[in-house]
């Protein structure tokens, strides 16, 4: 089996898939290409890269969790945000990328991922753009997901990378994720953007999402911190995915059912939250 395979979805952007089922994404500009994410760090990512794109590469990370991050080990221009410097850590530790690959994929190869080397990050900031040479990248700052997630938004493809930064099932559990009152200030900021974009892009499941989203999560947000939402114990196998022991009760905000693309909401709309009892319910 290939490690990544990849298709086009617009004139200036690949979406990259790892053997794992994480996207990544590759725009492409006239004097530079940058990469979106780098899934869990298999081998030959930078080579797979080359065969698309012969300009030079940088990376930009929309946070540092083992299944964006651990493939820029293979990469010199990296950037990440400073806030995310300790979850990269904690993710990119030999037991941890073991126990929860082996968690969610019992037929892996470990062989098959990067060793972990150290990367010097350059930092990434709020606003900070990138121009690829006709194309520019905008970062936009949204903690929630973690304290240092970073959206892109690719201004002349009109397309923007939410991540795992606001998606179908977005998870506020860790001890690096924020509550839900930050996360909301975080989506109402966004908003600020949505007409600069008609498409929104994910890492995970369909992979892209209509632009109902983001009011659909932020409707989810107010739920929660007025109480009204429904509340649902998260099973413990999800629980056990996340090594931190302060988290002993998380739960969905929305009931969710099995639909034709994977788990949708009850009610047919897309936008829901996992989030920390301890964290949201004082």
């Amino acid at each position: 089996m290939k490690n990544f395979t990849h298709e086009k979805i617009s004139q200036h952007v690949y979406r990259i898939k790892d053997q794992l089922g994480v996207a990544m994404y590759l725009v492409e500009g006239q004097e530079k290409c940058c990469l979106l994410d780098t899934g869990y760090g298999l081998k030959g990512l930078k080579d797979y890269i080359e065969s698309l794109c012969d300009l030079p590469i940088l990376v930009l990370l929309s946070h540092g969790h083992i299944d964006h991050a651990l493939g820029a080990q293979e990469f010199k221009n990296v950037y990440m945000s400073d806030y995310d410097h300790e979850v990269y850590e904690a993710h990119s530790q030999k037991a941890y990328r073991e126990q929860f690959i082996k968690t969610q994929f019992s037929q892996f190869n470990m062989d098959m991922l990067q060793s972990k080397k150290t990367i010097n990050f350059k930092q990434l900031h709020d606003l900070d753009c990138f121009d690829l040479g006709g194309i520019t990248i905008k970062a936009i700052h949204v903690p929630g997901h973690t304290q240092g997630m970073m959206m892109f938004l690719i201004k002349e493809e009109k397309m923007i990378l939410f991540g795992d930064g606001c998606g179908p099932g977005t998870i506020l559990l860790e001890d690096f994720s924020t509550d839900i009152k930050t996360y909301y200030q975080s989506l109402l900021k966004l908003k600020k953007y949505e007409n600069e974009y008609d498409i929104i892009l994910r890492n995970h499941g369909t992979c892209e999402s209509s632009k109902d989203l983001l009011d659909n999560v932020i409707e989810v947000c107010k739920k929660v911190l007025n109480h009204q939402d429904e509340h649902l114990l998260l099973p413990a196998e999800m629980m056990n995915m996340f090594p931190q022991k302060s988290i002993y009760h998380g739960y969905s905000a929305m009931k969710t059912v099995m639909g034709k693309h994977g788990m949708q909401r009850e009610d047919g709309k897309e936008g829901n939250i996992s989030y920390r009892e301890d964290k949201n319910r004082q």
